[in-house]
């Protein structure tokens, strides 16, 4: 009894009065990032990547004065025991710096490097804070991609949309959800999908049926996109989890996905459609219009590697660098001029556009970050953080191996914000006792 009395007493001292306000600061800011919208040209990425830097900048100050206010309490203190976490995150901002130093473009190339800055910012301080926090604390962060589901669903299906769209345009292209387009909606949903479903497994009880509930929501969100690349990996992280599942929780997670595959036919989704044309078209070797044109993107980003293979072009710099290089490539390529209309900004594929812009040490960087939070998923489980943190770990680093074959999440603030968020909770709570 009295070793209980004392191990509370350290918990109690151990937590600043402070610690709860920034917590709960930081549950705001993943629903304001996720939902805010604004007139203008860019109305979902600029806004939420603004919100996102002053969120990250503001609550990692606030977790430095109580860090230096009070030391015996202090938030930072308890990264050092995260030792190969930090390291990684301060080995991304280390090396955004150098290339930013060395860019071709370095005003580009500063807007990036504050970008990754409030990434490394946010993730750590989520680490520093999720270490005291309970498992049902991660409830709150479940709320906006259930919103984001719900509205998608109800947008793919013309029930109802909070956006007033052109006739002409295709019913798919109106379900943004808040997010941006129907690809970007799909692999914001991505993770949290897996989140859910990790915790309905990892809980007892009420709980169970509710996080059993918003999975079966934003899994039908993901299919309400009909994003091919989300699907894909959401089924390759199905896969992982299904393998690290017990036989009966397998079962039960299979007889959920089979559920929301019915409900995606019950409602006439027409996502077998768009995986016959994506099929036909490959089948008739027309592989770029297979893949929307975006082989011109990937042409590009592996020339700019081949020039620059130690530094990249730069941090940022891709879009700045697109068009001279697909000029030069389209004698190689002339199919390309017919696309020159399509000016990407991304190359749609983010492990081409890190090689692009940060060389093979950012590549480096990013893979060996997703080995660290796949290598999570070793050891026992004690409770019900570790078994939710250790059922993650893997199919989340998968499935984002995947999604940035064919998407460009990294530079997307609602979708990188929530990827931190989650590999945050499995860094620190893998670890707890």
């Amino acid at each position: 009894m009295r070793q209980t009395g004392s191990r509370r007493a350290t918990t109690a001292e151990g937590t600043s009065p402070a610690e709860p306000l920034i917590w709960w600061s930081l549950q705001a800011a993943l629903i304001g990032v996720s939902l805010i919208i604004a007139e203008g040209h860019d109305v979902y990425r600029l806004p939420k990547l603004l919100l996102f830097e002053a969120a990250a900048i503001v609550l990692f100050a606030g977790c430095a004065i109580v860090s230096i206010l009070d030391p015996q309490r202090g938030i930072l203190q308890r990264l050092a025991k995260h030792r190969g976490p930090l390291i990684i995150a301060a080995a991304a901002i280390g090396w955004t710096a150098i290339g930013t130093a060395a860019s071709t473009q370095k005003r580009l190339s500063a807007e990036t490097l504050l970008w990754v800055a409030s990434c490394g910012a946010f993730f750590l301080l989520t680490v520093a804070l999720a270490e005291r926090r309970q498992v049902r604390s991660v409830g709150p962060a479940l709320i906006a991609p259930a919103i984001v589901a719900g509205v998608a669903i109800l947008q793919r299906l013309g029930i109802w949309n909070p956006f007033r769209f052109v006739a002409a345009i295709p019913i798919r292209v109106r379900t943004t959800g808040y997010i941006g387009n129907p690809d970007e909606v799909g692999g914001y949903l991505l993770v949290p999908a897996l989140a859910a479903v990790a915790l309905a497994v990892a809980n007892r009880g009420t709980a169970r049926v509710a996080y059993a509930a918003v999975a079966l929501l934003v899994l039908v969100g993901v299919m309400a996109s009909e994003t091919l690349t989300a699907l894909l990996a959401l089924s390759v992280a199905a896969a992982v989890m299904i393998i690290i599942l017990s036989r009966r929780a397998a079962l039960r997670m299979g007889l959920a996905a089979a559920a929301a595959i019915a409900l995606v036919f019950i409602l006439n989704l027409s996502i077998a459609e768009r995986m016959r044309n994506v099929a036909s078209e490959l089948l008739l070797g027309r592989v770029d219009m297979a893949l929307s044109y975006r082989t011109q993107g990937f042409g590009s980003a592996w020339a700019m590697f081949v020039d620059h293979p130690l530094l990249g072009v730069g941090p940022g710099c891709f879009a700045y660098w697109y068009l001279p290089y697909t000029m030069l490539l389209s004698g190689a390529h002339p199919e390309n001029l017919l696309a020159l209309s399509q000016k990407y900004q991304d190359v749609h594929n983010d492990h081409l556009q890190l090689l692009a812009t940060t060389g093979v040490p950012g590549y480096a960087i990013f893979l060996v970050a997703l080995f660290a939070l796949a290598a999570r998923a070793r050891g026992g489980s004690a409770n019900a953080r570790q078994r939710f943190a250790r059922l993650l770990a893997a199919p989340a680093a998968a499935g984002v191996v995947v999604l940035t074959l064919g998407q460009f999440p990294l530079e997307l603030a609602a979708l990188t914000m929530m990827f931190l968020y989650f590999a945050a909770l499995v860094v620190a709570w893998s670890d707890a006792a």
